[in-house]
């Protein structure tokens, strides 16, 4: 840690020492490849300088034949710097060379020596001069280790200020700054950062110890919470744990009640199946004594073996059949009930025509219907689509309905019954009477198996209160539904709703209207 700064440092000088030689590396050469173009410039010039200054004269030597005044001339040229080789060309062949002739890095210049006018001119030889770079080459290799050699030193001198400006000016406090976190991170004892330099000076530094004076006052804060929340979460578990034991307490004794209730369940469910079992036996033992007394009172009734001579007695066996017959339905009930509890009334399903459904048991209430003075409107869509059902639990349903109602309506009254799809594609069956109505606490009552009214205007009616219950067991069977509503003194509505998926799939249907609390008009 001691040498993170140092290393920081370091790094940031290498970077820019990196930086700072590409740099220099790239203008220098470009400055060296200018000043070597510069140089081959300068030969090119001289060499043309050349061309008109020393070839009139040699063009005169030449013309007069005079061969040690051309020697001298070429000399001269040599003299010149960078001029290595000269030669002069006559045209007669003949060859006139001084110099040693290089074979690279050369700028050679070709001069045709022309004497007289434009009228008269004729060619006394060709010159060609050649000049070596090896000279700028020289000049050039030197200059690139003077300039290398000078950015090196100015590199390395930039460097070392560079290394001690940074690690005084940026790395020391970066080291103090780790030295702090590694001290708040052992825990030890709570104090704010604060770097050694001017608290005028607001920079990246100064930002970075506000943030960390900023994080270490949260994490003080946080600590704190934590250690509130440490010792609350104690007196939690200390809470939780009693609260444990007194849960584990209740569950033994809940697992006693539930074993206590299973044990009662199963007692209640063993005294319901010996009372179903019970009713179905007595219902079956009541049919063959009431089937007799039936027949026999209507052998009586009907005088098939011979007149009675009595009025009275033609009478009591018409009363009698009556009785009978009254008691044999009970039975019939019962052991319908019995079956149904018992989970042994399986469903004979085909398709029913409700109009049809509807017209017979119309026909078979409308005697007693007119027995009592009372008015039955049936209304039934013959484009209703056929009901997936069991025909004569169907059948049963509505007989029940169709005999309470006229049953408990008074002279005069009026029984509606009407049918249609609702929205939802159900079937819906309402059938309605204007009659004394039921009490609203009695009605869930009548819905039970024997739970007829004990007061109120039906409670004087023969009957152990089986026909509601009856057919809203065989409704459940269907998958529908049986609901009374009523009120006293203005009539009750029965509603049968069956199922869509008892009725033809495809076929639309009108909404039904309810009649509000009486028969529809």
């Amino acid at each position: 840690m001691l040498w993170f700064g140092g290393r920081l440092a370091l790094r940031v000088i290498i970077g820019l020492t990196l930086f700072s030689s590409t740099v220099t590396l790239i203008l220098t050469g470009l400055q060296l490849y200018a000043e070597f173009n510069r140089d081959v410039a300068l030969l090119d010039r001289r060499l043309g300088e050349i061309r008109h200054g020393h070839a009139r004269g040699l063009m005169t030597a030449l013309w007069n034949d005079n061969t040690l005044l051309v020697h001298r001339r070429l000399e001269d040229i040599l003299s010149l710097p960078n001029i290595v080789h000269a030669e002069i060309r006559r045209p007669d062949g003949e060859l006139i060379s001084m110099g040693r002739p290089p074979r690279e890095r050369v700028v050679a210049h070709r001069i045709s020596l022309i004497h007289g006018t434009e009228s008269s001119a004729r060619n006394v030889g060709t010159l060609t001069l050649t000049g070596s770079l090896d000279g700028v080459y020289g000049n050039l290799f030197d200059r690139i280790w003077i300039i290398l050699g000078s950015n090196a030193l100015k590199t390395l001198a930039v460097c070392v200020f560079l290394f001690f400006l940074v690690r005084f000016m940026v790395t020391r406090h970066l080291n103090r700054i780790a030295r702090y976190m590694a001290e708040a991170a052992s825990g030890d004892r709570f104090r704010l950062l604060s770097l050694e330099r001017s608290p005028l000076v607001r920079d990246e530094l100064s930002t970075v110890m506000d943030s960390v004076n900023d994080m270490r006052l949260k994490l003080k804060e946080s600590h704190d919470s934590l250690r509130a929340r440490e010792a609350a979460l104690k007196t939690d578990v200390e809470r939780l744990r009693a609260t444990k034991r007194a849960l584990e307490e209740r569950g033994r004794r809940l697992e006693r009640l539930a074993a206590d209730h299973d044990e009662a369940r199963e007692r209640a469910v063993a005294e319901s199946r010996g009372k179903t079992e019970f009713l179905a036996r007595v219902s079956r033992e009541l049919r063959t004594p009431l089937n007799a007394i039936v027949g026999f009172s209507e052998i009586i009734s009907k005088e098939m073996f011979g007149s009675l001579r009595n009025e009275t007695y033609l009478s009591h066996a018409i009363d009698i059949g009556k009785s009978g017959k009254h008691l044999l339905s009970i039975a019939d009930d019962m052991l319908d009930l019995a079956k149904i509890e018992a989970g042994e009334a399986p469903l004979d399903e085909e398709d029913v025509a409700v109009a049809d459904a509807l017209e017979e048991a119309v026909a078979f209430i409308l005697p007693n219907a007119l027995e009592g003075a009372l008015m039955i409107d049936c209304k039934a869509d013959d484009n209703l689509p056929p009901l997936w059902a069991d025909r004569r639990a169907v059948r049963r349903v509505l007989l029940n309905l169709l005999s309470n109602a006229v049953k408990f309506t008074h002279a005069g009254g009026k029984v509606a019954v009407r049918s249609a799809l609702d929205v939802d594609g159900c079937l819906v069956v309402a059938v309605a009477d204007n009659g004394a109505g039921i009490p609203e606490g009695e009605i869930e009552t009548l819905l039970k198996p024997f739970g007829p009214a004990e007061s109120g205007p039906r409670h004087d009616r023969e009957g152990l209160g089986l026909g509601l219950p009856l057919s809203r067991s065989l409704m459940a069977l269907h998958g529908g539904s049986l609901t009374v509503a009523s009120d006293l003194g203005v009539g009750t509505t029965v509603t049968l709703r069956f199922p869509r998926e008892r009725v033809a799939r495809g076929v639309a249907g009108e909404t039904l209207h309810k009649t509000a609390r009486g028969p529809a008009g």
